[in-house]
Formats: structure tokens, C-alpha cells, sequence
């Protein structure tokens, strides 16, 4: 059996008969109900509680993802709203391209701090009325983010690349450099 489908403290707690009959009657979702677009619907109401920014997975599904550099290179990418004490307010796994590009309005202005914006959008909805101050790394960050995030009445605080800065007037990279 493949070390990514067994689950060694199960296994060893309960019989076979008894995990198959408990997994025939368990359902995160209404199999009738399913977004179809949603490659994750069957479990999508168990990924709103979880708390990982990248779920380690081996073996194959279309939106396994490998990042080089990372801790954990291969698994599944989610993008997650959380709290200072960390924990979730909401998580979304990203799906591929062609599901990112209907899923979020501010793509073409914003690039991938589309995927900031549609989160805010998100406690909003959910918080109505609360201020947010919201954290992300150079991913993410831009000038044109940064602006649209105050003008929404929040604070937001993000490293930026120096290719993202449009026409700051900043020092580059090198002037900083040699005052350190």
C-alpha cells in the first residue's frame, strides 16, 4: 500500500471492515449538490476548517502543486485568511489557472494580489463594519494593492519586489545595500 493512503495509527486502532464501513456513511458534501467547476467539492466544507498553507501530497491529482525553495515542494497550495494567533478564518486551495481566471475579478489589475482583494471581499462579507490589517509577503504585494487596501478603509503591510514598485520614488536595491 502507498505511504500516502494509509494511515499507520489508524490502521493499527480499528479492522479494515470496520474503516469501510465507517468511510461508506462518511460525506463532507451533498454528492448531488456539487459545483462542478470545483475540483475540490466533495471535501470543500472539511478545507474550510483546516489551517495549512501547503498541504503535503505525493501522489497524483491534477492540482498538485511542486514550489521549489519551500519547505514542503509538493502538495497542495492554499491560500488562507487568518487570524493574528493563526487561527483560520477561511482557506482556498487554488485549483490550476484556468479556474483562477474565473474565479477572481481583480486578476488583470492586480495580478495575484487579486488573491488578497477576493479574501478581503470575504471578511467584509462576513465582519461587516470591522477594520482589517492585513499582512502577505512579495508574492503578493504591489503599490496598486497596497493603495486599493487603504482606500477599503484597512492597513496592510507587505514586502515588495523591487520590479513592483511602479514609480515610487524609492532608492534601488544597491543604494540600499550600501547603507546597511
Amino acid at each position: 500500500m502507498e505511504p500516502d493512503v494509509r494511515n499507520e495509527l489508524i490502521a493499527s486502532s480499528m479492522r479494515r471492515n470496520r474503516f469501510d464501513e465507517i468511510m461508506k456513511h462518511l460525506h463532507a458534501a451533498e454528492n448531488t449538490d456539487l459545483d462542478k467547476e470545483d475540483k475540490f467539492a466533495k471535501v470543500r466544507p472539511i478545507l474550510d476548517i483546516l489551517d495549512e498553507s501547503m498541504v503535503p501530497y505525493y501522489g497524483g491529482h491534477p492540482t498538485k502543486q511542486f514550489i521549489r525553495g519551500k519547505p514542503i515542494r509538493w502538495g497542495y497550495k492554499a491560500w488562507i485568511a487568518a487570524s493574528p494567533l493563526g487561527y483560520s478564518y477561511f482557506i482556498d486551495l487554488y485549483q490550476g489557472k484556468h479556474r483562477a481566471k474565473s474565479d477572481s475579478c481583480y486578476k488583470d489589475t492586480y495580478g495575484l494580489g487579486g488573491v488578497v482583494l477576493k479574501m478581503l471581499d470575504r471578511l467584509e462579507s462576513q465582519y461587516p463594519g470591522r477594520k482589517f490589517s492585513l499582512f502577505f509577503d512579495n508574492f503578493f504585494t504591489s503599490i496598486r494593492l497596497l493603495e486599493t487596501i487603504k482606500e477599503r478603509g484597512h492597513s496592510a503591510t507587505g514586502t515588495v519586489r523591487s520590479n513592483r514598485t511602479e514609480k515610487c520614488p524609492l532608492s534601488n536595491a544597491k543604494q540600499f545595500e550600501k547603507r546597511s
